[in-house]
């Protein structure tokens, strides 16, 4: 743990459900005791109220009373959510076994039985809070990873965080958030080795917005995660290294989500294209960044190190997987996907546990990605729950600005993984730079420019 930011080096995180259950049964004694007191405290509250000139502690019993209800309540509340999500984990342990356990009828039986106590865990939760159904629901679907967020937009808005009615005057990143939570959660979030894009590639067409000859290397992970186009019009910025030995190294930097159009806009970065990419799919995003580096001189098996976030992550991601380009340093911030990017190439995630659009990649792989090195770093960002979650404070660039400072100054030694990349770029010959803007444009403009 780095000031915060949790360093792991991939993989689904294990979870101890053995730990989980005891600390659930700690949370029943406390539930016991409190109701032990708050049986007191309202006797006391109901035989001073007959008695004059106690009125005073008749109120104080009172308060006693209706403190030690909602105590209660919330202590029993952890103790069944920390079972149901002990027997959340248990229930894909029993997936696993059912498939070892092949035709034998009475490992299924006893398979079967072990599962339906493990749902009436969840079940009781679910009874008591609406949370509970949810994060049951989100356990089929595979989207159980997004369960803290269901709670915190829960704690904004009561147990209807999404009626209609919420959304009037609220800004684009709640429009956003819609749109990612209509996607299914089954799986599309990691892709495999062997994904590729599939499908008609959409035409775009660039614009220069910036040049500098001069450009010199990001000194830091933070230095480089700022340097991803964010307002203003440039959408991808490409860097060209050229090597003492005459070798050309390039960097892509790949912006998010900029419009929230779903019918093919102006701007490539949209939703459209967020749809398209996360059901495996070229979007004109995807092509805008295939023709800035092809526009920056970068050819077939150039070295490419690919910085994204949000929807620049996604894309980012494929351009690893796809091969044109050897793809050997990978950085998303807040990615909806995860991508098995393959032991030639360095992965970096930096990830918030309370960031929506970060958990679509739904827990990532089962083991861990990337060359030796590679790491996710996962910090809350905005613990205190509130209407502005629908603002998606968490998901910003900035946000992940922090989290990459805090990487920077952290001593793990995975850290150095990313900090030889950039001292390698850093002793470049020369470094020049363009910002890119893009548009979309239909197939027959683009035949005839």
């Amino acid at each position: 743990m780095t000031d915060g930011v949790d360093l792991r080096s991939g993989g689904r995180v294990a979870v101890d459900t053995v730990t989980l259950r005891t600390a659930a049964g700690d949370f029943d004694r406390i539930a016991a005791e409190l109701s032990d007191v708050q049986r007191l405290a309202g006797s006391a509250r109901d035989i001073l109220y007959g008695v004059a000139g106690t009125e005073d502690a008749a109120a104080s019993a009172g308060d006693v009373f209706r403190r030690t209800l909602g105590a209660f309540g919330s202590a029993r509340s952890f103790a069944l959510r920390l079972r149901a999500v002990a027997a959340i984990y248990e229930l894909s342990e029993l997936d696993a076994q059912r498939a070892a356990a092949g035709n034998d009828p009475a490992a299924l039986r006893a398979l079967e039985a072990a599962r339906r106590s493990l749902e009436d865990d969840v079940a009781a939760y679910a009874a008591l809070d609406p949370r509970g159904a949810g994060e049951l629901d989100a356990w089929r679907g595979g989207g159980f990873w997004a369960a803290d967020l269901v709670w915190q937009a829960g704690a904004a808005w009561g147990a209807d965080p999404f009626g209609m009615g919420l959304f009037a005057g609220v800004g684009s990143a709640a429009i956003t958030a819609g749109f990612w939570g209509a996607l299914d959660l089954s799986g599309a979030g990691r892709i495999g080795r062997g994904d590729r894009l599939t499908g008609q590639v959409k035409p775009v067409r660039l614009g220069v917005v910036a040049t500098d000859a001069k450009a010199v290397a990001p000194a830091s992970l933070a230095a480089a995660t700022a340097r991803v186009p964010h307002g203003g019009a440039g959408r991808v910025r490409v860097e060209t290294y050229t090597m003492s030995d005459g070798s050309r190294q390039f960097a892509v930097y790949v912006s998010g989500t900029v419009s929230q159009s779903i019918s093919g806009g102006v701007d490539p970065f949209d939703n459209e294209s967020n749809l398209q990419l996360y059901h495996g799919e070229p979007s004109a995003s995807y092509e805008a960044v295939l023709e800035a580096l092809r526009a920056s001189g970068a050819e077939p098996g150039d070295t490419v190190h690919a910085f994204g976030h949000s929807q620049g992550g996604m894309i980012a991601s494929y351009l690893a997987i796809d091969g044109e380009f050897e793809v050997s340093t990978i950085v998303t911030a807040g990615s909806p996907v995860e991508a098995d990017v393959g032991p030639s190439t360095l992965s970096v995630q930096l990830r918030h546990g309370d960031d929506l659009i970060s958990a679509l990649a739904g827990g990532g792989h089962d083991d861990a990605v990337g060359a030796p090195g590679s790491f996710i770093a996962e910090r809350i960002a905005d613990p205190a729950p509130g209407p502005h979650d629908l603002e998606l404070p968490a998901h910003g660039l900035g946000e992940y600005v922090t989290t990459a400072e805090r990487v920077d100054a952290s001593s793990d030694p995975r850290v150095e993984g990313i900090r030889d990349v950039l001292a390698e770029l850093a002793q470049a010959e020369s470094v020049s730079s363009t910002l890119y803007s893009a548009v979309r444009v239909s197939a027959s403009s683009a035949d005839e420019g």
